[in-house]
């Protein structure tokens, strides 16, 4: 009989500062992992009055339990400001990290690193 084990985990942590009452200043980081696997995996032919053409039971039941193996890692990180210029004017601007790790890729490799900057300029009515 098949089993399946799994092991995930979060953290997050989420940061908002006010030194001024025109100035914000905010940080969010987060991380999650996943691992998990099928194990134990196996056809049992005995259930079958006779031989299926072209299937070879051992080569599924090998290929089979890592079929669905996951190992990842992603890391995000999130700093930013907004400061308020006039009542109307707002001037923010955000920086942005994500670093993704994926140890068993399957159709295809989705590892990589992400960096975003941002700024703007709001006006409030």
């Amino acid at each position: 009989m098949a089993g399946y084990e799994t092991e995930i985990n979060n953290a997050w942590l989420a940061l908002q500062v006010y030194p001024s009452s025109r100035v914000e200043i905010f940080a969010n980081t987060t991380f999650n992992s996943g691992v998990s696997s099928i194990t134990d995996f196996g056809y049992d032919a005995g259930a079958l009055t006779g031989p299926l053409f072209g299937l070879d039971y051992p080569l599924h039941s090998s290929s089979m339990s890592g079929f669905s193996n996951l190992d990842i890692r992603w890391f995000s990180q999130v700093v930013g400001a907004n400061v308020r210029v006039t009542n109307n004017l707002v001037v923010n601007g955000m920086l942005t990290y994500q670093d993704y790790n994926d140890d068993e890729p399957w159709l295809y490799d989705s590892t990589g690193k992400f960096l975003n900057v941002y700024a703007g300029v709001s006006w409030i009515f």
